[in-house]
């Protein structure tokens, strides 16, 4: 661990992480600090009595004054005289009055400078703080200022070295890919909140598979599909669901062609084979080889099944309407881990404006500082798809965000465009869904 100016501990690269362990490091060294930099003191108890005084020897008379000779030299000094005996230490006065415990604090937000804390707040109450850069200011109540308590994060570490690449595990059954949300902007660092406690685990969903629905056309054919004897494409590592409803022609799955072979049967990653009016579940292994199904009873009825790493790709049919979402199936291991990117910057770059300003395409990725005029989106802006700027509100007085001309700015969770009002020390983040189009959300909006 490494320490600040002011003792508080922080985490380096070379730390294994640990939040809770970090956070009682943070609660304990702010409490030491404010145990060595305590509130005032309090008034000072009742001197106590002093001891009696000895009694003054007899004065003898005063003899007549002679008449003043002439300075003689000054002698030599003589040795100084013992010292004499001290007296009695007088009696001890009573304790005065236990003064008021120094207050805790509490962090209530965060200023670029020590000079915009003080303009917002010339004079706080004991226990407020205010996060100012990377450093924690607390008000000091004597001073009647706010102090810098230290540094609370500590340097950025050096990127860690990458580490080595697993195994590649096998790929799981892909699901169908879920829409993308748009991303948000990332917000400025606040203070961890202690780790809430675990909720309890869902229960697990039903697996899926891909289906396939096994009727017969008398004795000499398998519909399956409502294909007669169709050559069927399975592969490796996918889930099938084979509902057969074929009384009196129970369904094989063998690795040799032609009749019904017992010798032959396949069985790895097969559940129920064999049935003629039931469910069979096929788990196809990776090492499957080429295989066939066939009729008990009948020579027939039987196909080939193509075993291959990827499924043959078909021509491709006109879209049919939207059916509802098949269960999830089982989730694949995971992939190996990639290299480790370079550290990100430590903080999001700020723009201060103290006048009316229009966003322009270098704001992508900042949050805008405004006291006053408000901020505009213009066609100017350029931003694309995707893009993002954080707007603070860094005054006492509402501020406007304008929809400029062929702009739309959209309220979000509402069908609202428009002009967005933001209150006094709010803040909105404003994404980039299309080229001229936005949508904004945030605290203080509306």
């Amino acid at each position: 661990m490494g320490t600040t100016g002011k003792g508080f501990r922080y985490p380096q690269y070379s730390d294994t992480p640990d939040i809770p362990r970090d956070l009682n490091y943070l609660a304990a060294d702010v409490d030491a600090y404010l145990t060595a930099h305590p509130g005032p003191t309090g008034p000072t108890g009742a001197t106590g009595p002093s001891g009696a005084t000895g009694a003054t020897g007899v004065t003898g008379p005063s003899g007549p004054t002679g008449v003043t000779g002439p300075s003689g030299p000054t002698g030599v000094t003589g040795p100084t005289g013992a010292t004499g005996p001290t007296g009695p230490t007088g009696v001890t006065g009573a304790t005065g009055v236990t003064g008021p415990t120094g207050a805790g604090i509490e962090v209530l937000g965060s200023y670029a400078t020590l000079a915009a804390l003080q303009a917002a707040y010339p004079t706080g109450s004991v226990g407020d703080a205010y996060l100012v850069s990377q450093d924690l200011y607390i008000w000091n109540s004597v001073s009647s200022s706010w102090v810098n308590a230290g540094t609370i994060a500590g340097p950025q570490g050096a990127t860690g070295p990458t580490g080595p690449t697993g195994a590649t595990g096998p790929t799981g059954v892909t699901g169908p890919t879920g829409a993308t949300g748009a991303t948000g902007a990332t917000g400025p660092t606040g203070v961890t909140g202690p780790t809430g406690a675990t909720g309890a685990t869902g229960a697990t969903g039903s697996s899926g598979g891909i289906t396939l629905t096994v009727t017969n056309s008398g004795s000499s054919a398998y519909l399956i599909n409502g294909s007669s004897n169709p050559t069927l494409s399975f592969i490796r590592g996918h889930r099938y669901v084979i509902n057969v409803n074929a009384v009196g022609h129970p369904f094989w799955i063998q690795t040799v062609s032609g009749a019904y072979s017992s010798g032959n049967i396949y069985s790895t990653g097969v559940t129920n084979g064999g049935t003629d009016n039931g469910t069979i579940i096929f788990e196809v292994p990776y090492n499957a080889p080429q295989l066939y199904y066939v009729c008990q009873n009948h020579a027939s009825m039987a196909g080939s099944i193509i075993v291959s790493d990827l499924g043959p790709s078909g021509p491709s049919g006109p879209s049919g309407p939207s059916g509802p979402s098949g269960p999830s199936g089982p989730s694949g291991p995971s992939g190996p881990s990639g290299p480790t990117g370079a550290t990100g910057p430590a903080t999001v770059p700020q723009n201060s404006q103290t006048s009316s300003y229009t966003v322009t395409s270098s704001d992508n990725g900042k949050y805008i500082d405004i006291t006053t005029g408000g901020v505009t989106l213009a066609t100017t802006t350029a931003f694309t798809a995707g893009q993002n700027v954080v707007v603070y509100n860094n005054s006492s007085s509402t501020q406007t965000i304008t929809q400029g001309a062929s702009v739309t700015l959209r309220f979000a969770g509402t069908t609202n465009t428009g002009n967005r009002s933001l209150a006094a020390y709010g803040i909105a983040t404003i994404l980039c869904t299309a080229s001229d189009t936005y949508v904004i959300a945030g605290t203080g909006l509306s």
